[in-house]
């Protein structure tokens, strides 16, 4: 999910290039990092192995099957740390009457479009040649509870790919082929669009009725969860302004809630997995600690460049290539590897499935190294011809 640990003035996070560890916050490379892992875990793990009322139970057994319930806890955190970065950033540019449309626009889209364009190409690719290699009818695939009637054949067509490239998933169109993962993106585009929209109607100094007007279109396009989740992702503009402005200032507070942070949301993946809350009662019941777990870790005192800064960084700067290329390939392994018979959960094929997932942080670096870690170099090139367009 983007990205990184730092802001700028006009409202977008810095470029992901940059492993230096000075003036970052480690503590939220890894949350994000950790993140990212959660999500490629649940999707592995509900492919490969067989549901939990099929399995043979026992007080192992049962902890490995709780991995099928850490997603979307990840999720919810992508969409605070997104708010607290992007939001926050662009809030204060605003405020100091500094931000900038183009520079804005430049940077998200950029952000977005040099991971986003190779991973739905990549995903056509995997996904044909998972077909090609089966040689049967097309892999039948869940993508979601509420959709288990697709198959990946039917999902990767043109006009979903357009639509996808769009951001209107789950919007005019649904998720392309096997990624599934992208079903967030037009989460993070259109709160990118509205917050400054919203921001700019109460600290603009003009055009507030386009602004309204502009605002309120959006949110008829994303009327419904993802209008809903953008109240998650608004907590993290409230982690940001607390951050800033009422820091927790002893160690000891900071445990504390970071303690506590973390036991809630224990707590509410245990409620998950006993069917007590779900919905949207569940995903705010994650953000709420995540919130409090993200504000005590940037009220702590910057590190200086050690190991974990180091690790942490590594794995978060290739952490949007690895939630959008993790799927397919996932996918495909499982053809491959399963020939779509799900494994129990036993000593071998857990070993096993270390493969699968090992597999997906190669291809994601790989991935990062290709075209994510080149963002900046596309944006100032784009930048570049930009102005010689004007001239």
């Amino acid at each position: 999910m983007p990205n990184n640990t730092s802001s700028s003035i006009i409202g977008v996070t810095n470029p992901t290039n940059s492993r230096a560890t000075v003036g970052r916050n480690p503590h939220l490379d890894a949350v994000r990092a950790l993140a990212a892992t959660a999500v490629v875990l649940e999707h592995a793990q509900g492919l490969f192995f067989l549901p939990y009322a099929r399995s043979v139970h026992g007080p192992m057994i049962t902890l490995f099957y709780l991995i099928h319930f850490i997603g979307r806890p990840a999720v919810m955190i992508f969409f605070v740390l997104s708010g607290y970065l992007v939001g926050t950033s662009a809030l204060r540019a605003q405020r100091l009457g500094k931000f900038s449309w183009s520079n804005y626009l430049l940077s998200r889209t950029t952000r977005l479009y040099v991971v986003l364009l190779p991973a739905l190409l990549m995903t056509a690719l995997i996904d044909g040649l998972g077909r090609w290699t089966l040689k049967t009818r097309p892999l039948y695939l869940t993508l979601w509870e509420n959709s288990p009637d697709h198959t990946i054949a039917s999902l990767d067509t043109f006009p979903i790919f357009l639509g996808n490239l769009l951001f209107l998933q789950n919007i005019l169109v649904p998720p392309f082929g096997s990624d599934g993962s992208v079903w967030s993106l037009p989460n993070e585009f259109w709160y990118y669009m509205l917050f400054p929209t919203i921001a700019l109607i109460f600290f603009g100094h003009s055009r507030r009725l386009i602004h309204l007007s502009v605002a309120a279109g959006i949110a008829i396009l994303c009327y419904g969860p993802i209008l809903m989740l953008f109240f998650v992702w608004i907590a993290g503009v409230c982690v940001g302004w607390a951050a800033e402005n009422r820091p927790i200032q002893t160690r000891i507070a900071r445990r504390i809630i970071v303690s506590t942070s973390l036991v809630a949301i224990a707590l509410a993946i245990f409620a998950q997995t006993l069917h007590r809350i779900g919905g949207f009662a569940l995903d705010f019941a994650f953000t709420l600690p995540a919130s409090l777990l993200l504000w005590a870790l940037l009220s702590a005192p910057p590190r200086s460049e050690n190991a974990y800064a180091k690790t942490a960084i590594f794995f978060s700067e290739m952490s949007y290539s690895l939630y959008l290329t993790h799927l397919p390939l996932i996918t495909m392994l499982f053809v491959l590897m399963t020939r779509g018979e799900q494994w129990p959960v036993d000593t071998r094929h857990v070993l096993l499935f270390l493969v699968p997932v090992g597999a997906s942080f190669v291809f994601a670096y790989i991935t990062y190294w290709l075209f994510e870690s080149r963002t900046d170099i596309v944006r100032r090139w784009i930048k570049s011809h930009l102005v010689d367009c004007n001239n």
